[in-house]
């Protein structure tokens, strides 16, 4: 098993596994009316749209693991860590920039999402829809919101109730890329030269070589965004 990002799920779903299409119609409902709460405009999955449905395999999860402890360096340290290894998900920069969002001793996720979720201030906090996701599921809507929206308990949405903001997820994927002198828009994800600094983590030199994994989930992932805002389609995480 692994993260895959699907962009146009309906038309996927109509494409290949139509048994599904009623729950992810119910998912939508569902988020509109945590949006709403949020004082939020709905948000109209198309049924059809152009260059989707868009589907990448994130190649496991690790890769999301290392890119979100290569943002909490960013943003704690200012400063570059080396290379995301196997132990990137137990990081304990990872724990600090939980501290730090919520601006207080944080010992488990429950209670850092009740304190967001009881946080009515709109200020934005860096990085917040990248960290603040399912690892598996849920999903990302082609709208403009600071914070991530907390979905009340028994919402019954996919991801833990956790709903990012696609425009705040792409800004974030942008501070990571120039932190690492990674131009989005001249490498490729499936180029040669990023799959080789994949395979070869933190052993390539370069610039933003060294940082293969993550280089190549912040490419994906940025790829998906942009995806989501010109077709008008969630970003999807499933696995």
């Amino acid at each position: 098993m692994g993260l895959s990002i699907v962009v146009g799920i309906l038309p996927e779903l109509k494409q290949n596994d139509p048994g599904d299409l009623e729950l992810f119609h119910d998912q939508f409902k569902r988020i509109n009316g945590a949006l709403h709460h949020r004082h939020i405009p709905e948000h109209h999955e198309p049924e059809e749209a152009d260059g989707v449905p868009w589907i990448f395999d994130m190649r496991g999860f690790h890769s999301l693991h290392y890119l979100r402890r290569l943002a909490a360096y960013i943003c704690l340290r200012e400063s570059l860590p080396s290379p995301g290894d196997q132990d990137s998900s137990t990081d304990p920069i990872n724990e600090q920039w939980c501290m730090w969002a919520t601006r207080e001793s944080v010992s488990h996720e429950k209670k850092f999402l009740e304190k967001l979720e009881g946080d009515k201030a709109d200020a934005p906090i860096k990085f917040e829809h990248l960290m603040v996701h399912s690892d598996a599921n849920g999903f990302y809507i082609p709208q403009r919101f600071h914070r991530v929206v907390i979905s009340a308990e028994g919402s019954g949405i996919l991801g833990e109730g956790l709903i990012g903001s696609v425009y705040s997820l792409k800004e974030h994927l942008e501070t990571i890329a120039a932190a690492i002198n990674l131009p989005l828009d001249e490498v490729e994800r499936d180029s040669d030269e990023v799959q080789e600094a994949f395979e070869k983590q933190g052993k390539v030199s370069g610039t933003w070589h060294p940082y293969g994994v993550e280089s190549f989930a912040c490419l994906t992932m940025y790829e998906a965004v942009t995806t989501s805002i010109a077709s008008g389609c969630a970003m999807v995480f499933t696995s």
